[in-house]
């Protein structure tokens, strides 16, 4: 009986979540374009972009270690020893993926230019590999996932 309760809260926090994944960008944009102008806007989304695919290739092991955490959630033995391996994983790939980073600073001149920009955008995948999302989607704690994400787009 309280399993359907949690499953309509579960999709109604989930809504909320991308709901406001979507509606932020409407009131942040303009003001970062009229900051940065197109110029910078240009720059930042190519940086951007060249970091989503090293996140995506370091991220694409860790999520799939969701199912394991839902399978062994209610076991805490089990569930601290899959946390423990997904992290100390995610960590050796975020290595990894700082030194692929660094080796385009050394390939690519415009990002040796703007090293700076490029850096600190780059902390995109450092708090991915920190980022304790995927243990939370394994344990459906989906109220958290939601305010986390509100307070962080806040």
């Amino acid at each position: 009986n309280s399993h359907p309760r949690s499953l309509t809260k579960n999709f109604i926090y989930s809504i909320i979540n991308t709901v406001s994944g979507l509606l932020f960008p409407l009131f942040t944009f303009p003001y970062a374009t009229r900051v940065l102008m197109p110029e910078g806007i240009g720059q930042v989304n190519f940086y951007n972009s060249i970091i989503a695919y090293v996140t995506l290739l370091v991220g694409m092991v860790f999520y799939n270690g969701i199912r394991e955490i839902a399978r062994v959630r209610d076991n805490k033995e089990e569930l601290t020893r899959v946390t423990i391996e997904l992290l100390s994983l995610s960590v050796f790939l975020c290595i990894g993926g700082y030194l692929i980073i660094g080796g385009v600073c050394l390939w690519i001149d415009p990002i040796k230019e703007n090293f700076p920009l490029f850096l600190i955008l780059s902390s995109i995948l450092f708090f991915n590999a920190i980022d304790v999302i995927g243990f939370i989607c394994g344990v459906e704690d989906f109220k958290y996932i939601t305010f986390r994400g509100l307070i962080v787009r806040v």
